[in-house]
């Protein structure tokens, strides 16, 4: 009996959690004149336009019309949000793509908070209200709440995490199939799980999970192909994705080139709402950073090394690939692994983390229902 309250007391708090970050988008989008609240209406936002064209047309790959050079059209944001978007709404009749849109990516961040919720089985409830705290105030997090598939791609992290952690090769496969095919940038996971599995072949790690980041490996690669046999059989080009982004620029530098750039921005936008967007960036590093400090990777186990990792990776190679990328949606790829971290350090680092982003991110709401943030 106790452990199924201690159980439904987990699940509460983390539907609590749920709908105290609505309450709050809720209030925000009010106080940035955008009155319809949680109407699809203020949270639609610049991308995510493209991905209910996705899923009213397909996938397009068409020449730009004033680059013929260059390639246009929607191809280059991934499939399953917007699989995912056609499909309620072809369930619930008279449903619009718009509210199916909202209701989807709201649908993740739920099933996220259950997941975290079931992940801290045994464990006292002040650990899931830390790590729930995390998930709300993370860097980019306004994001799980708009029109996007940064919620599902947080379910998937954590299915990913939990699937390793716990020997289940099912959350395995599940998770690392479909971070191929949630987000653009989940083609990095592929990269980060060859070198987990090079990693525990170097160092003899036990076999449990030796095996499964082969197995999460092998999962990821196919799922990867798979996807490059739809662009192709959608597009004609196998490429798609690369084509359309190509014509942003984007190339790989060292992540501190830019840094000055940002730090000039700061400067320039110190007096108004805008210097957010930087203290948050510039925040991202020191806290990185202090997380190092506090213990380095070396001494971590496994899945925190590589956690460590896939932050560092999915904050570095965004912030170095051009100075003029929308890092607010990047920074919230990492909110599973601040978690995951900050779970690992003293409850002073993990406060002092709930403070400093708490302060940003008002500001960061209002700026997305003011269409500053892309």
């Amino acid at each position: 009996m106790g452990s199924e309250a201690n159980q439904i007391t987990r699940y509460t708090l983390a539907i609590l959690a749920f709908f105290l970050g609505l309450l709050a988008t809720h209030l925000l989008a009010i106080h940035s004149h955008c009155w319809e609240g949680l109407n699809p209406y203020c949270l639609i936002r610049w991308d995510s336009g493209l991905y209910l064209d996705i899923a009213r047309n397909g996938h397009t790959l068409v020449p730009c019309p004033d680059d013929p050079s260059k390639w246009c059209g929607n191809a280059g944001w991934a499939p399953l949000y917007p699989f995912m978007v056609r499909g309620l709404a072809c369930l619930i009749p008279g449903h619009s793509l718009e509210w199916s849109s909202v209701l989807v990516a709201w649908s993740g961040l739920l099933a996220s908070f259950l997941l975290v919720s079931h992940m801290n089985k045994g464990k006292n409830a002040r650990t899931l209200i830390g790590q729930l705290a995390v998930l709300l105030l993370a860097p980019g997090s306004i994001y799980f709440y708009a029109a996007f598939p940064l919620s599902w791609t947080l379910f998937f992290t954590l299915g990913l995490y939990h699937g390793l952690s716990k020997h289940s090769i099912v959350w395995v496969w599940i998770s690392s199939i479909a971070l191929m095919w949630i987000y653009s940038i989940g083609f990095v996971f592929l990269g980060l799980l060859f070198l987990l599995g090079l990693y525990c072949y170097s160092i003899d790690e036990p076999s449990p999970l030796k095996h499964l980041s082969a197995q999460a490996f092998m999962a990821a690669g196919l799922s990867f192909l798979a996807l490059l046999g739809y662009e192709y059989m959608s597009t004609g080009h196998w490429n798609a994705t690369f084509m359309v982004q190509a014509k942003y620029g984007h190339t790989l530098n060292q992540p501190l080139k830019f840094m000055g750039i940002h730090a000039e921005r700061l400067i320039n936008s110190w007096s108004g709402i805008q210097r957010f967007i930087e203290l948050q960036h510039f925040g991202i590093w020191v806290f990185l950073l202090v997380l190092a400090i506090q213990k380095p990777m070396y001494q971590s186990h496994t899945l925190i090394k590589f956690s460590a990792l896939a932050l560092l990776l999915l904050w570095a190679l965004p912030y170095g690939a051009s100075p003029d990328v929308a890092l607010y949606r990047n920074a919230a790829l990492g909110a599973a692994f601040w978690m995951i971290l900050l779970n690992q350090h003293k409850p002073s680092l993990r406060w002092a983390f709930l403070l400093y982003f708490g302060i940003c991110w008002g500001p960061m709401a209002v700026l997305f229902f003011q269409s500053i943030l892309i």
